[in-house]
């Protein structure tokens, strides 16, 4: 601290009572972010105290005898701080592609929105809807249940929904680009959530929208200077993230998720029908067919593959399936892994 007076320190102590008998010490020199194993989970602490600004001059120092004293723990604690690291790359890389879009939405966000709603806490479980492609599959689960739940979807979901005449009670968008609008197509009054720098195509369609914050400088001060006030959700790389943190601040009896594959089912990498698909249809022509097409894409873009055949997912899995994995799955599953989430993930099988 002497050395470098004008750096910040950030102590994680590996033992609650060390933390205790050298608070002392901490405060003589000047350290006032301090972590300790009965704080908050290591993860949330991490990304409350460091942005993506802090990356460039960020130095890790960990002593050896210590981490040799709590192997477990250090794990955890390095886990958790790579995983802070990549979440704040993908976002500044975002950022840098989509920073000048999110400041236009949120300008045309806060002149236009009109339609503005709060959130209720509800008795009904809350089942996320993600548009891999085991969503498919789960539909007539879905039906069956529907007037018994809440149904949250991220927009791609929505067009594989309102085929099987099933429309969400929210659609959580995160998204500042036209396709994210384009999802909702096939339900054009969904009610919303969504932060300021979300697509301002969505809230066009006539649905009730519920404003959340991602923790932009410009976004606090501009729905404080409204006096809106709106639930903390910080972007972690996925809307299902996003929208399971929403939905666990209205505390529901339970939490499901349905379509969070992490993984690609050989060529389809959604559920059907998507506007992807449609996408790679638009794209294709006489000599690259639409098929053609999608393999080159999940080909391209895979990290890994492996047979259903060799390696059944479940003891019923009959039929050959080729699983394919990529860089962006990959992030997100990593985010899950790390976090302390409460909740239930259904399939078929």
């Amino acid at each position: 601290a002497q050395s470098f007076p004008f750096a910040r320190i950030i102590c994680v102590c590996y033992s609650t009572d060390t933390a205790k008998s050298a608070k002392k010490f901490y405060i003589e020199a000047g350290i006032k972010t301090i972590w300790c194993p009965k704080g908050k989970p290591i993860l949330d602490f991490f990304r409350t105290i460091l942005s993506e600004l802090d990356l460039s001059g960020l130095s890790v120092i960990e002593w050896h005898p210590t981490a040799k004293a709590f192997p477990e723990l250090s794990k955890n604690i390095n886990q958790a701080l790579k995983q802070t690291i990549e979440e704040s790359r993908d976002t500044l890389v975002t950022t840098a592609t989509f920073g000048r879009k999110w400041i236009r939405n949120t300008i045309r966000n806060v002149i236009f929105i009109q339609n503005l709603v709060s959130l209720c806490k509800t008795q009904l479980p809350i089942i996320i809807i993600a548009s891999g492609p085991s969503l498919s599959e789960c539909i007539p689960i879905l039906l069956k249940i529907r007037s018994k739940v809440r149904i949250w979807a991220t927009p791609s979901s929505v067009s594989t929904l309102a085929n099987s005449s099933i429309y969400p009670d929210l659609v959580i968008m995160t998204d500042g680009g036209f396709y994210a609008a384009k999802h909702l197509e096939r339900h054009k009054k969904a009610p919303i959530a969504m932060p300021l720098t979300a697509s301002p195509n969505c809230w066009s369609k006539k649905g009730p929208v519920t404003l959340i914050r991602e923790g932009y400088h410009f976004e606090n001060q501009l729905l404080n200077l409204l006096s809106i006030q709106a639930p903390l959700i910080l972007p972690a790389g996925t809307v299902s993230a996003s929208a399971i943190l929403l939905a666990k601040k209205l505390q529901p009896p339970s939490l499901w998720v349905i379509g969070l594959d992490f993984c690609y089912q050989d060529i389809h990498t959604h559920s059907r029908p998507n506007l992807t698909e449609t996408l790679f249809q638009l794209k294709s022509n006489r000599t690259l067919p639409q098929l053609s097409n999608q393999y080159r894409f999940v080909i391209e873009n895979q990290t890994h593959s492996f047979s259903t055949e060799k390696y059944p997912v479940n003891q019923s899995q009959n039929k050959k399936q080729i699983i394919r994995n990529s860089k962006a799955l990959n992030s997100y599953s990593s985010w899950f892994s790390v976090s302390n989430l409460n909740i239930y993930r259904a399939f078929t099988g």
